[in-house]
């Protein structure tokens, strides 16, 4: 009954075969690779998030001999630090609160076996972690968001020692404690939790609780019934062969684009072909639109297996790592613009030197990629150390594509509270000066008032010291001008 070794994403591109191994110089492969100082721990399996300062997180996961580990480690700038956790934490659960903590429960001990009900709040200001109360049930590997409401929907979980497969759980920052909610149409180990713009939340993907590839319809969460219904059958309506896999590893507010939809990583069959496709999922709209990246992501006939990916924010780009199945160890880097939609195409390898499964894999605020952990054998008993910085092949060698055009983008999310994000795009420099007003017109603050060069651009803006209403925001870039309107509600 011990966890599968590969993740979610993973599992559902097990059956991908893979090109004989084809070593090429570092930049072929997708970017250029250095080895760089190994983790104080091997682990593998862990929970990540990336910090407002730059540090990035790595709560729990397993060691040598598939031993939970009750530590995080914590990176900056080359320098590792490890905390102690309070309990041990492989396949915890994490997700960022309205006020940048993180919350962390359940996970599994020895052997992947879900024995936790223990949850703490990371808070990253002063890297102080407090106990809270214990989720209704022990469950590891389970999907989490917090709502628009400031609350926290858990959903699913691996193996069935349980109801947690299907019992869903709320979480109250306020009080600090966890309640029973409504019950899954489907059972899932691992899905992904979506926080939705009227205050709702959606469920997708995921696997079954036994770690089986499941295509499973939509799940909308009802937060005044408390209840699931199932929005539709099909991510996709018009395409019934994508299947949607969680993005293991990564915290649901990590995969929002700067346009406020979500990333999600799938998998679409055609004539026993397997197509891994990147789809944008709208929170308000309940729109899901498969990404047209040019040229296409690697199929299942050009024997290349993804593994995991990240998106970088600042540079709305989104980073996959890829494996060669020959010999797991020789890696390659995709670097897809989220803009334009192009993708690089390496045609050479990475000797990793280990298998990169349940590896952290993170962006760095320079731009660089951060790539460690993993197993040196390919099971979850070898746990590795090993970690590499890369710094990532830009499109046709050249800087990120150019804006065309002045963009304000609707805040997302909206409605909010107590935070939501503005974004925007510069075609060319700029002087910019971004103003928020309230009904009667009165400015209540400037969010930007400088020269910016162009690209894009996103801004928090926090009302928790305002009343609920309407606010409007307005961006004044050269002779550019435009105001849209937010409503914020307590």
């Amino acid at each position: 009954m011990t966890k599968p070794f590969l993740s979610s994403l993973s599992l559902l591109l097990t059956f991908l075969c893979l090109t004989s191994s084809a070593f090429g110089q570092a930049d072929s492969a997708g970017g250029i690779f250095t080895v760089t100082t190994s983790l104080p721990t091997a682990r593998m399996g862990v929970v990540q998030a990336t910090l407002p300062d730059g540090r990035f997180v790595a709560m729990g996961g397993h060691g040598a001999g598939f031993v939970s580990l009750n530590s995080m480690l914590v990176y900056q700038n080359g320098t590792y630090t490890e905390i102690s956790l309070p309990y041990p934490a492989d396949a915890c659960a994490v997700s960022r609160l309205q006020d940048g903590r993180l919350l962390v429960f359940g996970g599994s001990s020895n052997l992947g076996v879900p024995a936790y009900s223990d949850a703490f709040i990371f808070n990253p200001t002063n890297n102080q972690i407090t106990t809270v109360g214990n989720t209704n049930l022990f469950r590891a590997s389970s999907g989490a968001a917090t709502l628009l409401d400031g609350r926290v929907l858990i959903a699913g979980a691996w193996w069935v020692y349980n109801n947690a497969h299907t019992q869903t759980e709320i979480f109250s920052p306020t009080s600090n404690t966890f309640g029973l909610s409504g019950t899954l149409n489907f059972p899932r180990s691992s899905p992904i939790v979506i926080p939705t713009s009227d205050s709702n939340a959606v469920v997708i993907g995921g696997s079954t609780p036994t770690g089986d590839i499941a295509s499973q319809a939509i799940e909308k969460f009802n937060r005044t019934s408390n209840t699931f219904s199932i929005l539709r059958n099909h991510l996709i309506p018009a395409d019934t062969t994508i299947t949607v896999g969680a993005m293991s590893g990564v915290i649901t507010d990590e995969l929002r684009l700067n346009d406020g939809r979500y990333i999600l990583f799938a998998l679409r069959e055609v004539n026993n072909v397997n197509f891994p496709e990147l789809v944008a999922f709208n929170p308000t709209t309940f729109v899901a639109e498969r990404l047209a990246i040019t040229p296409p992501l690697p199929s299942s006939a050009d024997n290349v297996a993804i593994i995991t990916g990240v998106y970088d924010h600042t540079r709305n780009n989104f980073y996959l790592v890829a494996a060669n199945r020959t010999d797991n160890r020789n890696i390659r880097i995709y670097t897809i613009n989220l803009a334009t939609l192009q993708r690089t195409n390496p045609t050479g390898w990475y000797n990793y030197g280990d298998y990169p499964y349940y590896a952290i894999f993170r962006v760095l605020p320079n731009g660089n990629l951060f790539l460690g952990g993993g197993t040196t054998d390919g099971s979850n008993f070898s746990a590795s150390n090993r970690a590499v910085l890369i710094t990532p092949t830009l499109l046709s060698h050249q800087e990120p594509q150019v804006p065309k055009s002045f963009v304000l983008h609707q805040n997302y999310p909206n409605p909010f509270n107590p935070s939501t994000t503005i974004a925007y795009r510069l075609p060319v420099a700029s002087d910019v000066r971004l103003d928020m007003f309230d009904v009667m017109g009165r400015k209540i603050a400037t969010l930007v008032n400088s020269k910016q060069p162009s690209g894009d651009y996103t801004v928090l803006f926090d009302a928790s010291t305002l009343s609920s209403g309407v606010y409007f925001y307005r961006l004044q870039a050269g002779n550019f001008v435009q105001t849209k309107k937010m409503l914020l509600i307590k």
